[in-house]
């Protein structure tokens, strides 16, 4: 099941992060299949005020199960730990939970061509690939697989070669209908995985 908010779906022992330096409970932002035969789940978590900023701090902490690594700086609480989840605005600008269920389809070829064009401009503004014309549209915001949309053009200490990109999705919650709040300054979020799919990394960029 790949969702965003409630609660997560543990597929072994619960393992929620807190953040290392206040002890509180990261926020749960979601979780994510990872495509193949075997049900494998990638749990995301951040802390509300900053996580993200810094793939390596502990205030951003992916999980994968079953078989996977904690990260190094990752702080697991007890077991019976549970924190925040995602929320959103009702009529009356009240916060409410939310939880969204995801259901993947493959993206259309034009939006692919639209990654693919942003994924090259990308490479150019870092010195990895040839010259390219700059995109003219926004290219797509949500999506997993493939080569991320990255605002800025950059994946900041990630770019070693020891991770692979997963998915990204934009933030929301401003707009009536959304249906969760998360706030990367208009910007988007992206999961990375090693090359084994059992340990993760996050990052987050404004626009």
């Amino acid at each position: 099941m790949t969702k965003f908010g409630g609660q997560p779906v543990w597929l072994e022992e619960p393992a929620w992060p807190v953040e290392p330096r206040t002890g509180e409970p990261l926020m749960f932002v979601g979780q994510f299949r990872v495509p193949g035969e075997e049900v494998r789940l990638v749990y995301l978590f951040l802390d509300v005020e900053e996580g993200g900023l810094d793939p390596n701090r502990g205030d951003a902490v992916v999980l994968v199960q079953p078989g996977g690594r904690v990260p190094s700086f990752a702080v697991i609480g007890p077991p019976t730990t549970q924190g925040p989840s995602l929320w959103r605005w009702n009529e009356d600008e009240e916060e409410i939970p939310a939880e969204w269920l995801v259901d993947l389809a493959p993206v259309s070829p034009e939006l692919d061509a639209e990654a693919d064009n942003h994924a090259a401009w990308s490479r150019y503004m870092r010195h990895e690939g040839p010259e390219v014309d700059l995109p003219s549209g926004p290219g797509p915001r949500d999506f997993l697989g493939g080569a991320p949309v990255l605002p800025n053009n950059s994946v900041r200490d990630l770019d070693d070669g020891s991770w692979q990109f997963f998915c990204q999705f934009t933030d929301r919650g401003e707009c009536p209908g959304d249906p969760f709040f998360i706030n990367f300054g208009y910007g988007s979020g992206f999961v990375f995985l090693s090359p084994d799919h059992l340990e993760g990394r996050f990052m987050s960029d404004c626009s």
